[in-house]
């Protein structure tokens, strides 16, 4: 008995790691573009900047810095032309804080209230990731990080199913409510920052 659960253990293992996501799966899709910023502009007129106390934001040298001022958590998460019915995807390239190595930091989707439907994507720079809802879904690991380097979150949209990759590389597929809209920006934690490469919106075009 012993023998044969190692048996379907090895072949379970060779299963997913022979069948991981290529980068070619990742690129494969028919994409319209709706948006784009490298911040190269010290001015945007959709992602917030200045200092109300709370929050404070800027855009310098082609990123934008988004830092929390008190003991909660902050998002900056304008609203996009997307139907939440769109197939979409999201991709925000994110940096924290080299000098912590566990606060959290990412992305949000959606209206962060409470029983509105929202998800929050984050990581931190010893390699863990978190997806978060009204409820925790998952916590895993990433491999290869450079915690001085930018990551790329995407959140793909098809259907009912999101699917949570890091780099290009899937980590999460998970079935969920509708959104009642598409907002997204980054989100921080307390007290804490985020430096943000680019942001990118894609419709994804269903097939014919």
């Amino acid at each position: 008995m012993r023998r044969e659960t190692l048996s379907l253990f090895i072949i379970l293992y060779f299963l997913v790691g022979c069948n991981r996501p290529s980068k070619e799966y990742y690129s494969a899709l028919d994409k319209q573009e709706i948006y784009f910023s490298s911040f190269t502009e010290e001015d945007d007129d959709v992602f917030w900047t200045g200092n109300d106390g709370l929050q404070r934001a800027q855009i310098s040298n082609g990123e934008y810095y988004f830092e929390s001022l008190e003991g909660n958590g902050r998002y900056n998460a304008p609203l996009f032309s997307i139907e939440p019915t769109d197939d979409f995807e999201i991709e925000i390239s994110v940096s924290g804080s080299e000098d912590d190595l566990i606060v959290y930091y990412g992305m949000v989707i959606g209206q962060l209230k409470k029983d509105s439907s929202f998800i929050e994507f984050k990581i931190n720079n010893s390699g863990s990731f978190l997806i978060d809802s009204n409820y925790p879904i998952i916590e895993g690991r990433f491999e290869n990080i450079n915690f001085k380097t930018f990551k790329k979150l995407t959140v793909r949209k098809l259907g009912n199913d999101f699917r949570f990759f890091i780099n290009e590389e899937l980590k999460y597929s998970y079935p969920m409510d509708e959104l009642i809209n598409v907002r997204t920006g980054p989100l921080v934690y307390k007290n804490s920052s985020i430096w943000v490469d680019f942001v990118r919106i894609n419709k994804i075009k269903k097939p014919l």
